[in-house]
């Protein structure tokens, strides 16, 4: 079953260090010669601002949830959580309105799901949490 939603957002906590995290996406970006947007997973990164304060991140994204489809333009905010754990919020949230179904979930977990394993290869395993505890 399928519902209008005004924000079916995707929520995580992971433990990697915010500033940790921006670095690594700044690398991502000179690595893949990011003019054209960054490919992650089905999806793609297109753009990065610094200009919401020092403790956030906002990056452009396309998310890849259907074939013959047009990619749906979601933003992805990365927050420093906890300074003292080295905690990071990351969070995908639609620019409008969507139809949320199946594969636009699995979609989106899907995109999280790369982008964190990317931001981590470094330090290892990466643990999440869950924002209920």
């Amino acid at each position: 079953m399928t519902a209008l939603a005004q924000e079916p957002a995707f929520v995580r906590l992971i433990d990697i260090p915010f500033a940790v995290c921006v670095d690594r996406l700044e690398r991502l970006w000179v690595r893949e010669d990011g003019l054209s947007g960054v490919q992650v997973g089905r999806s793609q990164l297109l753009w990065m601002s610094h200009g919401l304060g020092q403790d956030c991140c906002e990056v452009a994204a396309q998310l890849h949830h259907a074939a013959f489809l047009p990619r749906l333009r979601m933003r992805l905010r990365l927050l420093a959580w906890s300074s003292l754990r080295g905690l990071t919020h990351v969070e995908l949230v639609p620019c409008r309105s969507v139809l949320a179904g199946g594969r636009y979930y699995a979609a989106g977990h899907a995109l999280l799901d790369s982008l964190i394993a990317e931001l981590g290869r470094e330090t290892g395993a990466v643990r999440e949490f869950s924002e209920a505890s």
